[in-house]
């Protein structure tokens, strides 16, 4: 199975929507036992005593095969969608994918879904931060600071306690000025990251996705409302 690239930027989302009809489902329940222990001290009596708490639970797993407008069947698995489906209703699946990812309607990239034929639907928050990489400030703040101060120091004590010695002016220069090129590359990262951090400020990549995909949700329940109307005429 290839692995799903994390989506850095607006730019590099893809949704698409796979709609048909639903020809056969399955529905189960997976239930997980969790069980606590509280252990208590009687500071008076000097003896101890241990309470269990056992609490269950449930999720709901969903497996749907669908045969989408093309003919073609494809399979829809999730959990936790809050509402059900049977055979015969129209359903649409929403993927979100990095534009470089090979597969792009697989189960990882499954962000939505639709009953058209009873107008519930959902997105899936989580598995939608899942897909978008994460911010970097502070960290590349960090990391840049620290290419731009203590890179050309650690270069040139590495290269004084393991490289050659320093009575070649060659070897003095090639020291320095792999110093200068890690100073150089730091200072770039750090003005990036200064840049990113202080320039006006637009939607962030997660707010910009979730408009994408509720455009997109939205879009597919309108066309199906009007497929709808059509055929009844």
């Amino acid at each position: 199975m290839a692995i799903a690239s994390k989506i850095a930027s607006p730019e590099e989302a893809v949704v698409e929507v796979r709609t048909g009809v639903v020809e056969g489902n399955q529905n189960w329940s997976r239930s997980d036992i969790n069980v606590r222990t509280t252990t208590t001290h009687d500071a008076a009596t000097g003896h101890g005593r241990s309470d269990l708490d056992v609490s269950t639970t449930s999720t709901e797993e969903l497996r749907l095969f669908v045969r989408d407008d093309a003919g073609q069947e494809f399979e829809i698995r999730a959990h936790g969608v809050g509402f059900g489906f049977r055979e015969g209703q129209r359903v649409s699946a929403i993927y979100l994918a990095s534009a470089g990812d090979s597969q792009r309607s697989d189960r990882d990239n499954l962000v939505g879904l639709i009953n058209h034929s009873t107008s519930k639907h959902t997105l899936f928050d989580s598995s939608v931060r899942k897909r978008i990489s994460g911010p970097v400030g502070l960290l590349g703040m960090v990391v840049g600071l620290a290419m731009v101060i203590a890179g050309p120091i650690l270069v040139y004590k590495l290269w004084s306690a393991f490289g050659p010695g320093d009575e070649d002016f060659g070897w003095i220069f090639i020291k320095g000025l792999g110093s200068l090129v890690i100073g150089v590359f730091g200072a770039l990262f750090l003005h990036s990251r200064l840049s990113a951090m202080f320039s006006p400020k637009g939607p962030t990549i997660e707010e910009a996705v979730f408009e994408r995909l509720r455009e997109a949700r939205d879009a597919s329940m309108e066309q199906e409302k009007s497929r709808m109307v059509s055929t009844s005429e």
